[in-house]
């Protein structure tokens, strides 16, 4: 990964716009209205003033408990970032004054506009602050911001690493970065832009292991030692090690003593990052996860929900629905939604290219190599089956929670696209990733389709304002301020 090579030079373009869309996020959303920010940011706080991680149930903060037991790497890293923000004097805001302002009409579903969308009782804007405007939550915002353009660079290097076309892989990046969740929950305080940052990362590797010929057994520790990083990040990426296991054994060519020095590397490298972190929850709560629901069961009985696979919850009207609705796009406590042409648009390209992805399998040559398509669909297969089996024990029908494979779900809809381009140019028989045909096409349509995504990203933020009664930026002063 060669950052300052000229492949790389479309990203940073790229890059500025992004983070020019998602700092109107941080700033423009109000204090707490994203899922289990005060919790979030009570942890960071936490870390920061006291100087070590909260143990569960022993804190007597109750804000704290809610996420005492997500595994650290986000909030140590942020811990810094806040102190370093108070140390230039920004105030620390006082979150049990927040508990306290909870709205007690809170709506908690997609009903019209009002104050009552709100989950607290907003004091102020970052246009209009009150006197106890959180500007150390907006620091911290800006620090997922940062960790999301850090997760493109990643799915950029994936793309670039199949297709070895800058081109290609701006696309690609494009589709992913302006989808509204994924600018509504990286702009939000939470461990999610860390997941998804490794999460890149960790498929970007995996990717260049595939494609690589002759890959080094050096590689091996390096993917340990990510996958690690990526435990102590969050626990989605506990669906990537399966596939991790399984290339292991693609990548050694059933070579007994190269399968045994790979697993061992692997296996050193992932003890080494995240080991102490078992060792910590085996002697603290008697479980290598430090699982909440066995260690502080009565905290979160209300979200407790045993089903079965076959019940109705996960009826494709129920459970699937939602969390497709959820990957594109549902804000506040994931109960206002976007207006139906935005989600016709995101879902309708990302259905498209998994449908074309389906028929490029069939392809032996011309778009991607096979074996590179099928490891990204068990990326995304791994998450899902995480995802349903979470769903057997609570109701979080959360598409978010797949964004930490969105590089492969990204290479997945791109290949997809790419398969309904047309082409003018003949096919050479002699290479595995011929791009040639959509020199004249893909791209140019790419690049106007990426800026029509934008575009809509940001109405899309102007209609949540909207639905808070809040102050907009100006730019979209002039639209109308109700949801269609």
């Amino acid at each position: 990964m060669e950052l300052a090579s000229p492949a790389y030079r479309p990203l940073w373009v790229l890059l500025v716009l992004f983070l020019v869309v998602n700092v109107l996020w941080a700033i423009s959303v109000p204090p707490f209205e994203s899922p289990d920010e005060i919790h979030h940011l009570a942890y960071v706080q936490f870390v920061a003033q006291e100087g070590r991680l909260p143990v569960q149930m022993q804190e007597g903060f109750p804000l704290l408990d809610h996420e005492s037991h997500q595994p650290p790497f986000y909030y140590l890293m942020g811990s810094v970032i806040y102190r370093l923000s108070v140390n230039l004097g920004s105030k620390p805001v006082d979150l049990r004054l927040w508990a306290g302002q909870a709205n007690p009409n809170f709506i908690g579903r997609n009903q019209g506009v009002g104050k009552d969308q709100n989950f607290f009782v907003q004091n102020g804007t970052f246009f209009a602050p009150g006197p106890t405007f959180p500007y150390d939550l907006i620091v911290v915002r800006f620090y997922s911001s940062v960790l999301a353009a850090v997760s493109l660079v990643a799915v950029y290097a994936t793309c670039l690493a199949i297709w070895q076309q800058a081109k290609m892989a701006l696309v690609g990046t494009g589709l992913l970065a302006f989808i509204p969740q994924f600018s509504f929950i990286t702009a939000s305080t939470n461990n999610d832009s860390m997941a998804i940052a490794v999460g890149a990362f960790c498929v970007w590797l995996m990717t260049v292991i595939l494609i690589r010929e002759n890959v080094s057994i050096a590689h091996y520790f390096w993917l340990g030692s990510l996958l690690g990083l990526g435990i102590l990040a969050k626990l989605t990426l506990l669906s990537l090690m399966p596939v991790s296991f399984l290339l292991l054994i693609a990548q050694t060519k059933n070579i007994p003593r190269r399968l045994f020095q790979a697993a061992v590397l692997f296996i050193c490298g992932f003890l080494l990052v995240s080991g102490w972190w078992f060792i910590r929850n085996q002697l603290l709560y008697g479980d290598l996860l430090g699982d909440h629901w066995k260690v502080n069961p009565s905290a979160f009985a209300w979200d407790l929900a045993p089903k079965s696979l076959f019940s109705d919850y996960f009826r494709p009207d129920i459970f699937w629905k939602r969390t497709a609705k959820s990957f594109v796009g549902q804000f506040g406590f994931m109960h206002i939604e976007m207006p139906s042409f935005a989600y016709l648009l995101y879902l309708g390209t990302l259905l498209a290219g998994i449908a074309g992805s389906a028929m490029a399998v069939l392809r032996p040559k011309g778009l991607i190599p096979v074996r590179v398509l099928m490891a990204m669909m068990l990326f995304v297969v791994f998450a899902i089956v995480q995802l349903v089996y979470l769903n057997l024990k609570v109701s979080q029908p959360q598409g978010r929670y797949l964004f930490h494979v969105a590089g492969a779900i990204i290479v997945i809809v791109v290949t997809g696209l790419w398969s309904f381009a047309p082409s003018r140019c003949p096919h050479h028989p002699g290479r595995d990733t011929t791009i040639a045909p959509l020199r004249l096409h893909f791209p140019k349509v790419g690049y106007l389709y990426i800026t029509l995504l934008a575009a809509t990203n940001l109405y899309v933020l102007q209609r949540l304002l909207a639905v808070y009664e809040l102050p907009s930026f100006s730019f979209f002063s002039t639209l109308s301020t109700s949801w269609r």
